[in-house]
């Protein structure tokens, strides 16, 4: 797989490299002073217990009178030399080794006991050295102990350091490359694997992803994806319905005056005109389920139902004059969209005054903040299979199949989506009569509701 640096891939590499990199020199400088440190430490802690050795030997021998004492350089691996000078500068005493005319009490040593790093020739040319002096009393003149030990071995382990941080850090930067990207390449191939799933699913296959069982979050992703088409499928298949049976409801009107304009001269006007009004109130119908599905309402406001629900019954009571309509209600407010709201109701009424015989029965209550409003009529109802096919888009019953009498087939669906739109639910029970419930989510008294009287609709 090719690592391309736009890539998420290509980045979390390139970062955790960078990162590394960064850390890697850090931690190797720090090392690399820290370890300088401690071997100039340990020369230097072995010439001061040497000094002291000596300085032990030289008062001894002054104070039993002896001659001066026979100094050893220490340690052949890191050999310590010492140099014993009086105030002259004349050397007293020394270890073997040390080249002739080698001063090791330079003037680079500021004080008794400090350490100094010089360059002294033991013979072999410059060479670099740590130094320090000690003074002491020689039968009772002022002395000088002077002690020197090469910093080669110092070098030595500088420079396998330096050898082992070149060649170690590029290695542990090329493991952390190769880890990070094979646990990328774990994480982000099932990604990748449902981005090719997704690019073969078009709006002429319904499909779904196979999402792996990984208990992560890209489980977790594949299924909300899966969850999406979904939605998305089922709103496909609802639109396209939508838009058959819509050009089928409206083709038929257009022929029909197509037919009154072209081929019948003598045509009643009034027929043309009930084709029109029947076809606008089809258009007047799909542009509120349109607007719905939209989520294009109006902004919602604290309003009484009672007022609202009055006005559709009293519209109803001049449509149909021969039915009984009775109303027995209570005050309930409502957080939504008064229009909305009186829609609902009017195509709730008027399914219920067309298909009842002779008497409807409107009752609403409040219990436990939630408002019912039961529409009832002593019609033939409806069968226990049509109870939730009715509120589905342009579904007419038997009874309802004339369309000057049964309507377009939109009524109880525009009322099912205003209810869904205030977080209520509308359903029916079987008959016999017609039994439709209205629901929703009262509002208390504190909230204060708008009061509001719709205009009446005539005829």
């Amino acid at each position: 797989m090719k690592l391309h640096p736009t890539s998420i891939r290509g980045r979390a590499v390139t970062s955790a490299v960078l990162a590394i990199l960064i850390f890697g020199v850090a931690l190797g400088l720090a090392s690399y002073v820290l370890v300088s440190r401690i071997a100039i430490s340990s020369l230097s802690d072995l010439m001061v217990s040497q000094v002291g050795d000596a300085r032990a030997q030289i008062l001894e021998s002054d104070s039993r009178n002896a001659g001066l004492p026979d100094l050893e350089a220490v340690e052949a691996s890191k050999p310590v030399f010492i140099q014993v000078r009086d105030s002259s500068g004349s050397v007293l005493l020394e270890t073997p080794g040390i080249a002739t005319k080698t001063n090791a009490c330079v003037s680079q040593i500021e004080s008794p006991g400090s350490v100094a790093e010089v360059s002294l020739d033991l013979g072999r040319g410059q060479q670099p050295f740590l130094v320090m002096a000690s003074d002491v009393r020689l039968h009772g003149s002022p002395a000088t102990i002077c002690a020197f030990t090469s910093m080669a071995t110092v070098h030595v382990i500088q420079r396998n350091f330096l050898i082992f941080l070149l060649i170690g850090l590029p290695l542990v930067l090329i493991g952390v490359a190769l880890s990070v990207r094979a646990a990328l390449n774990r994480a982000l191939g099932s990604v990748d694997d449902l981005r090719r799933q997704a690019e073969g699913i078009s709006g002429a296959h319904e499909g779904i992803l196979t999402v792996q069982h990984t208990e992560d979050e890209i489980e977790r992703l594949g299924n909300t994806l899966n969850d999406l088409l979904t939605r998305l499928h089922d709103k496909s298949r609802a639109t396209r319905q939508f838009v058959a049976d819509a050009g089928h409801e409206l083709r038929n009107p257009l022929a029909t005056l197509r037919v009154l304009l072209e081929f019948n001269e003598s045509s009643d006007e009034s027929v043309a005109l009930a084709e029109l009004d029947r076809l606008e109130e089809l258009v007047r119908d799909l542009l509120v389920l349109a607007k719905v599905d939209a989520h294009e309402l109006t902004p919602m406001e604290h309003i009484e139902v009672e007022p609202i629900l009055s006005a559709a019954v009293h519209t109803q009571k001049l449509r149909h004059p021969e039915i009984k309509i009775s109303v027995v209600s209570e005050p309930a407010g409502i957080l939504g969209d008064a229009r909305q709201l009186r829609s609902a109701f009017d195509n709730l009424l008027s399914n219920a005054c067309r298909h009842a015989l002779n008497e409807v029965q409107v009752t609403m209550k409040v219990s436990n903040d939630v408002c019912e409003i039961a529409i009832h009529d002593d019609g033939s109802g409806l069968g226990p299979d049509d109870c939730e096919r009715v509120f589905e888009r342009f579904v007419r019953l038997d009874e309802a199949r004339d369309r000057d009498e049964g309507g377009s087939g939109l009524g109880l669906a525009i009322v099912a989506a205003i209810a869904s739109s205030v977080n209520g639910s509308v359903s029916a029970e079987p008959g016999p009569g017609g039994h439709f419930f209205f629901t929703f989510p009262a509002l208390s008294s504190n909230d204060h509701p708008i009061q509001f009287t719709p205009p009446l609709r005539g005829n």
